[in-house]
């Protein structure tokens, strides 16, 4: 058994760092987690989607994880997900879905491989064009 971690900053400055570490295991085949991290140096919070969205954060994720989900299956007919019915997505739970803060200051949602689409989609990352409220 093999087990590498690794991180990534995906954004920082002077009030906020973003973070994602990722956790890979193999044995006879690939296993991979990801764990994400928004930080509000700041104030030693972890920021989550409500955090940095505004109330709105659910109607706002899920209308657009929606509208690219379509865009992408018309781009390419490789580009599959789950229907709802199947478990694909059906909407964010809650303010604490897995996301990180990218360069230019936008949440980018990300689901793991196999949660919305097959395997062969890997993990699906969705960013979001408002701007972070921080």
């Amino acid at each position: 058994l093999t087990v590498n971690v690794d991180y990534e900053i995906k954004y920082q400055d002077s009030d906020i760092v973003s973070f994602v570490i990722t956790k890979s295991e193999s044995l006879a085949s690939a296993y991979t987690e990801q764990y994400f991290y928004n930080i509000d140096t700041e104030n030693g919070k972890e920021l989550n989607l409500k955090d940095v969205l505004g109330e709105n954060y659910k109607e706002i994720v899920d209308n657009e994880v929606e509208e690219q989900i379509e865009t992408r299956k018309k781009e390419s007919e490789d580009n599959m997900y789950f229907t709802k019915e199947e478990g694909g997505f059906s909407g964010i739970e809650n303010e604490y879905h897995d996301f990180y803060i990218n360069e230019d200051k936008k949440a980018v949602v990300v689901f793991q491989k196999y949660e919305i689409a097959p395997g062969y989609m890997g993990i699906q990352e969705f960013e979001i064009p408002d701007n972070v409220i921080v």
